[in-house]
Parts: structure tokens; sequence; C-alpha cells
């Protein structure tokens, strides 16, 4: 299976009266997000499911990969991918989606990083950190740690 792991684009800074969940994206962080999808469309063309954090900020992210791929159908909210969800329990729910060929998941950090880690690594020390908007595509046997292999790192 082909994985990809992407870290929500830049948001609204915390604080204020803003909830986390509801921290939008600011317009650099659409933009970064548009430039990722455009130039990793042709990885993308067979994407099969986008699956997303409920925060706001992830949620546009994802909207905005399946706008450019033209399959706005494909996303998929998921409560397991929330900010505070621990890497192990976001693999196990991964295993559901154990049958398709193609999927992205739209987090956070340091869950994302630390479950690029698990699945290359066996343990979360690996040294991988995904910045804003950043994009890891692995390839993956299955979700349990060590089973993945990274192919890049954008």
């Amino acid at each position: 299976m082909r994985f990809f792991v992407l870290r929500h684009s830049e948001a609204e800074p915390k604080g204020g009266d803003k909830v986390d969940h509801e921290r939008r994206l600011v317009a650099s962080g659409e933009a970064s997000a548009y430039r990722q999808a455009k130039k990793r469309i042709s990885q993308l063309d067979g994407l099969e499911a986008i699956l997303t954090s409920p925060a706001l900020r992830a949620k546009e992210t994802a909207d905005i990969f399946a706008s450019v791929l033209g399959k706005p159908e494909i996303v998929e909210e998921c409560d397991f991918l929330n900010p505070i969800s621990e890497p192990m329990t976001i693999l196990r729910e991964l295993r559901r989606y154990q049958d398709r060929e193609n999927i992205m998941v739209v987090g956070h950090e340091p869950n994302l990083s630390q479950i690029v880690s698990l699945l290359i690594s066996g343990t979360n020390m690996a040294s991988i950190r995904l910045k804003k908007s950043g994009l890891a595509v692995l390839d993956v046997a299955e979700f349990s740690p060590g089973y993945g292999r990274l192919r890049k790192l954008y």
C-alpha cells in the first residue's frame, strides 16, 4: 500500500477566544497546500481516501488536496486523527483501511512524525519531523511498527 502522511498547513495562531479545533488556515497556509498538492498530483492520482483529523485546519488542508485531485468525495473525517491521539491508536485504527492501495492521512504533530517513525523503524525514535504542509510517502505492508518503508519526505 502507498501511504501518504500530510501535516496540515499553517493555521491561525493559538490563543485568544478561538478553540484549538476551530483554527482555520491562514492565506499563506492555503497557498502552501495548493502548491504541495499541485506538485504531487501525479503521485496522488490513484488516491482512494483522504482521512483527516476533525480539526478545521486539517479538514481545510484535506479539502484543498481533494479539490486539486478533482475528488472531493474521498475526504473522510476521522476522530482517531485528532491532535491528542496516540500513535499506536492511530495505527490500530488505520488497519480498517488495509485493503486500500493508496490512502492519505492529514493531521498534526507530533503524532504524524511518530507514526512515520513507528512504521519505518519499529520505534518512535527515528528523526522524522514533518513541517507544516510536509508530506511523507511510504510503502506499508501493514499498519504495525516496522512494516513501512519511507520513499520520500517533502
